[in-house]
Formats: structure tokens, sequence, C-alpha cells
């Protein structure tokens, strides 16, 4: 689950929320779809770097909308889904936290707030969360990538 919201706080909420665990990128509300509709989500996908995590959900949104049936059923149950794991993997992101050192604790704090922070776009919180990434203490990196990997 921590892993989950790592990648989200990094902008690849694309990646982590419709990949599937066999590895692919196809979300399950597109399996057996045709290739054009495919190509069409994929596209949104690919352009989503300069939007906000609002500006995606909605364009993802708009999208299904336009759909058939059946995939849009497929798509409500997904978020529907999404929604219950996120809820649980902020749980335990919580609980990780009271178990983090206080400079563990203090980066948490600072990556949580960039990807919380609505008006940067996906590519901007990559970019910010890697650069402050990039500059912690090689512990404090090991023991949040602990954490991570704890709750796989």
């Amino acid at each position: 689950m921590k892993s989950y919201i790592i990648l989200f706080v990094v902008g690849l909420f694309a990646v982590a929320a419709f990949a599937e665990d066999d590895g692919t990128k196809l979300p399950k509300f597109l399996e057996g779809s045709e290739a054009k509709t495919v190509e069409e989500f994929e596209e949104i996908l690919s352009k989503s770097g300069d939007l906000t995590d609002k500006q995606i959900d909605e364009a993802v949104d708009a999208w299904a909308e336009k759909q058939a049936a059946a995939i849009k059923v497929k798509y409500i149950a997904f978020k529907d889904e999404l929604k219950k794991y996120e809820q649980t993997g902020e749980a335990a992101h919580k609980a990780a936290i009271e178990k983090f050192s206080a400079d563990a604790k203090a980066a948490d704090e600072k990556l949580s707030a960039i990807a919380n922070n609505p008006a940067f776009s996906a590519k901007e919180k990559g970019q910010k969360l890697e650069e402050i990434i990039s500059k912690l203490p090689k512990k404090v990196q090991e023991e949040i990538e602990k954490a991570m990997k704890e709750d796989n």
C-alpha cells in the first residue's frame, strides 16, 4: 500500500492505478476492448504530465463517459476499488510514519505536501519530489524504501 502512495506521490498515478498485477499497463476495465479504445485511453495518459491530478481525473472521466456501457460499468467499479485501495494505503502510510525516525518523518511531511498540492502537475510533482529524495541522506532514503517494501 505504501508503494502505491509513493508512486502516486511521484506523479506516477496513471501507472500505479492502472497497472495490472502481471505488469501490463492495461486496466481491467479495458480488457477485451478494441485496440482503438485502448489507444484513445493511452493517449490521454501520455498527455497527462502537464495536468494536475484533478485534470487527469476529469480527462479520464470524460473519456469513460463516451465509452460503451460495458466499459462505463467496469470503470465505475474500478474507481470504487481504487478509493478503497487508497484508504487502505493511507492507513498503512500513517502506521509507517509512526515508526519513522525524526528525519524520515520530516522528509515524509515534505513529500506529502508536494504530493497533495493540487496546483502542481504530475510532471512538476515528479520533479520536485525527485529533487527532495535525491538530497535526502542515504539512511533516510533506505528507511523510507524499507517501509515501502515491508507492506508489499
